[in-house]
Order: structure tokens, then C-alpha cells, then sequence
């Protein structure tokens, strides 16, 4: 059942990687909006401080991607180095400041470098970690619902939430592989990146 998700996701991984640029910019910034936008919901005393700072160089990204401007790319490109100068970057690895890996954080960190370096692969990474966040909203379900973590519940609760994930990701992929780019299609992939159909 494992390989199977594992498998899944690295297809999806790949078909990212493959998508014309315009697209691929446009699923990790979907992405990144669409996790942002549920870090946005979550108590205040619940949301990594880290992570508020970058609300704004997600909806840069997303205004970017619709009306490229030499100015925006400016200032995304130096918000990005100023990222990799502080202490959170990801590059510090274990040495970053507590927060550097919140799920939306990685994702608009991710975002930014598919925008300013063109990196396939950073985008790749940005859309993926819708994914790689079930584990902590599933570890969330679980201790919400007093269910042991390690059980064959909790288990089944992770395989279900990744599956959704990975068809969510999947038809956004689909989607972006038939359709012209437009001013409408980072709401679209957005859409379909919490579920919805368009």
C-alpha cells in the first residue's frame, strides 16, 4: 500500500518537472497559496511566526505569475536572498530557528526559487509538500480524536489523506497539461488544489 503512494507521488513528481515553465510556476505557487491560506486559518497561537512573513511573498508570487513585471521579479529575487542570508534557510539545515520547516513556509520558499531561478526541480518540491503536510494534519486528527498514532487506524487515516492529496495534485497536473495558460488558471489549479471542481 506504501509503494504504491511512494510510486504515485514520484510520477506526480516527475509529470511536474516535465510541465512547461508557465505551468509548473503555476501549480508551486497554487500550491503555496493553497497551504498558506490553511496556515491563515489555524488560531493564531497556533501559526509559526516564521511563516506570517511570507504571506506577502506568496501573493507577490501570484500576482508575478499573471502580470510579470521587472519590478515585482526585483523584489521577489531579493526577498529570496535576503531568505537565504537570515536565519532561517533551509540551507542551515539543523542550525535554522524553529519554524524554517513549517509546511507552508517550505512551500512559498519553494515557490520563490521556481519564480527567480527557474529550478524544475524547486517547483517540483513546492507542490509536493501538499503531500508531505498530511503527516502533520493527520498527526493533528489523531491526537484531536484520541487515536494512538502508531495504530492501524492512524495508518489507514495517513494512506487516506495522501491518497486525496496525490489526486488532488494529479488533476491539477492533468489539468495544466491540456489547458492554455490564462489569467484565470493559478484560481483554477488553486481550486482544484483544495478539491473543488472547476
Amino acid at each position: 500500500m506504501y509503494n504504491a503512494i511512494i510510486d504515485q507521488a514520484d510520477s506526480i513528481r516527475r509529470r511536474v518537472v516535465s510541465l512547461p515553465e508557465k505551468p509548473r510556476l503555476t501549480l508551486a505557487i497554487a500550491a503555496a497559496q493553497r497551504l498558506m491560506d490553511e496556515y491563515l486559518e489555524l488560531p493564531e497561537e497556533s501559526r509559526e511566526p516564521f511563516t506570517a512573513t511570507l504571506v506577502d511573498l506568496v501573493s507577490k508570487l501570484g500576482d508575478a505569475i499573471t502580470q510579470r513585471s521587472e519590478e515585482l521579479d526585483r523584489e521577489l529575487d531579493k526577498e529570496l536572498k535576503e531568505y537565504y542570508a537570515g536565519p532561517y534557510s533551509y540551507e542551515l539545515g539543523e542550525d535554522a530557528l524553529p519554524g524554517s520547516d513549517d509546511d507552508a513556509a517550505s512551500a512559498a520558499i519553494y515557490a520563490a526559487e521556481a519564480y527567480c531561478t527557474d529550478d524544475k526541480e524547486a517547483a517540483a518540491f513546492a507542490a509536493m509538500q501538499l503531500f508531505h503536510a498530511t503527516t502533520d494534519k493527520v498527526g493533528d486528527m489523531c491526537v484531536a480524536q484520541g487515536i494512538d498514532a502508531m495504530s492501524k487506524e492512524a495508518d489507514q487515516l495517513r494512506f487516506q489523506s495522501e491518497q486525496i492529496e496525490l489526486d488532488r495534485l494529479a488533476n491539477a497536473v492533468s489539468f495544466l497539461e491540456r489547458q492554455e495558460f490564462t489569467e484565470t488558471t493559478l484560481q483554477s489549479v488553486i481550486t482544484i488544489l483544495k478539491g473543488h471542481a472547476i
